[in-house]
């Protein structure tokens, strides 16, 4: 594996579109399902494709911990399911939701991400007095 400080994309994290203008950058490891298996999906649960998978999230960590990049361990969390798997690669609209629910928390969890309380509703403009009768 080349070491992380010599591949030019890890700039990203340092780079005008980020930290420089005050934004912070996530990276998110990568999660496929390989309890998928239908017809054309064999690559999602081949042995290759597992071993290709778990070495671009050990770059993705690397990248994260050399950099001090906030990281995502999505494979870590993401539930296998088949469905929410459209062909163990990319997610079902089901799956999409659990996705956004996943990255929203690690988010908050992180600090990342500041919550809100719902602003109480405001009452109609006018002077207060009640409508005549």
């Amino acid at each position: 594996i080349t070491a992380c400080a010599d591949l030019p994309w890890t700039r990203l994290a340092e780079g005008p579109l980020s930290r420089v203008q005050g934004a912070e950058p996530v990276l998110m490891t990568f999660a496929w399902s390989n309890e998928y298996t239908q017809p054309g999906a064999r690559h999602a649960n081949s042995p290759a494709f597992e071993q290709a998978y778990a070495e671009q999230n050990v770059v993705v960590r690397e990248i994260c911990r050399d950099l001090d990049v906030a990281c995502f361990d999505f494979t870590e969390v993401m539930p296998k399911h088949r469905e929410l798997w459209h062909d163990g690669r990319h997610v079902t609209a089901q799956g999409a939701l659990v996705k956004a629910r996943l990255v929203a928390e690690f988010l908050v969890a992180s600090g990342l991400l500041e919550t809100r309380a719902a602003e109480p509703e405001t009452a109609p403009a006018g002077d207060g007095a009640a409508p005549p009768s």
